[in-house]
């Protein structure tokens, strides 16, 4: 715990970065103030667009924002990720205000907003102020390698950068960066996700939340389902938005349509086993899968593609469901092993060693890992 590492400082940290719009983003950053006795400010935007929302509105929450320090500016180009902006009279006030300890962004190696908050801060008093960057890009993008010295320039500002993906240290080092890098995984709410094992359930119901789409693989799930529904009384339940949603009109699915963030622990009760069949595209691939750890605490398994950092993160928590992405017949034979094992004698017992190994991704433990990788230098 934090008095373990220092009893006598409290950590003054500045988090900037657009998905804090959100509240359910913000209770990572209450849990660290609360269990870590950390001093957090959030630099949120206004407003903010999204796929799925036309516009997001910043609005106090009372339960999350109680024990942080919120601060919402204007942003130019809301909705581009790689492109917009804070307000640069506003943003630079807040860093000539008060002296942080740690400043963390997260955004990507070109954003112009890691560019403004280093540019911006080394002409503050906050110059000599340990600044982190947080990292979710896991392609080798070559279309894009004109970037490459704007981005070395942008990380030169950071003294560390922070990854989900352990294939990201790969991608810094194709792009010739060299800052120290640490791992910041994704982290589920440990307040929200309640722990129910199924255990020989006499219908398997199959879970899938998340965007609709080719890359998230829809296709090869619909197309086991199909096949497996025929051997094993099953369900499918789906929930979500995007192009292929016209294809949940399926018997044997039910479609729960979109669920906020903050409601999605009430969708893994639905459910017996969860699904994530992400496939990999030359635009994409799966950075972490924030939903295997909310499954997981939720007391259900998780079967997932190879792709990206899927089987990374079920290798943490000691799963080997893991199926070649886009192939069917794979995904066939890990949903049969799965429900041979949920039926067996001892399926409560097997299941209890994966939740205990999942809680390193709780918002508590990783709040703490985080606050000792900064404390390094601090």
């Amino acid at each position: 715990m934090y008095d373990k590492l220092n009893r006598d400082k409290i950590m003054k940290i500045l988090v900037i970065g657009h998905s804090l719009v959100v509240d359910s983003n913000r209770k990572f950053w209450s849990v660290m103030a609360n269990t870590q006795h950390a001093d957090v400010t959030l630099v949120v935007p206004e407003k903010w667009k999204s796929n799925l929302v036309n516009e997001i509105a910043y609005s106090f929450n009372q339960e999350i924002d109680h024990n942080i320090n919120n601060i919402p500016l204007p942003v130019h180009f809301k909705g581009n990720g790689s492109f917009y902006f804070f307000h640069i009279l506003k943003l630079y006030k807040i860093l000539c205000s008060q002296k942080f300890d740690a400043i963390i962004v997260t955004q990507e190696t070109w954003s112009l907003s890691a560019f403004q908050l280093g540019l911006l801060k080394y002409f503050s008093k906050n110059r000599t102020t340990l600044a982190y960057l947080s990292l979710c890009q896991n392609l080798k993008k070559k279309k894009l390698s004109f970037a490459h010295p704007f981005e070395r320039i942008v990380t030169s500002f950071y003294h560390k950068l922070f990854y989900c993906d352990s294939s990201i240290r790969d991608v810094l080092a194709w792009k010739k960066i060299k800052n120290p890098t640490a791992y910041w995984p994704f982290s589920y709410d440990g307040d929200l996700y309640e722990k129910k094992i199924t255990s020989k359930p006499p219908l398997l119901r199959l879970g899938y939340l998340g965007r609709l789409s080719q890359e998230k693989g829809i296709q090869t799930l619909l197309d086991a389902f199909e096949q497996i529904k025929k051997e094993i009384p099953s369900e499918l339940v789906i929930a979500g938005n995007g192009p292929l949603k016209d294809k949940m009109n399926t018997p044997g699915i039910r479609f729960l349509g979109t669920i906020p963030h903050n409601k999605a622990h009430l969708f893994y009760h639905e459910i017996d086993l969860f699904i994530l069949p992400s496939m990999t595209m030359p635009f994409w691939k799966e950075q972490f899968g924030r939903v295997i750890i909310e499954a997981v605490a939720s007391g259900k398994p998780v079967i997932g593609s190879n792709s990206g950092a899927i089987p990374e993160v079920l290798s943490h928590i000691g799963l080997d469901t893991i199926f070649q992405e886009g192939n069917t017949q794979s995904l066939i034979e890990q949903i049969k092993t799965v429900w041979q094992r949920m039926n067996g004698s001892n399926w409560e017992h097997e299941f209890e060693k994966f939740y205990e190994k999942n809680q390193r991704f709780s918002h508590v433990s990783v709040a703490q890992k985080l606050l000792e990788d900064i404390k390094e230098r601090c």
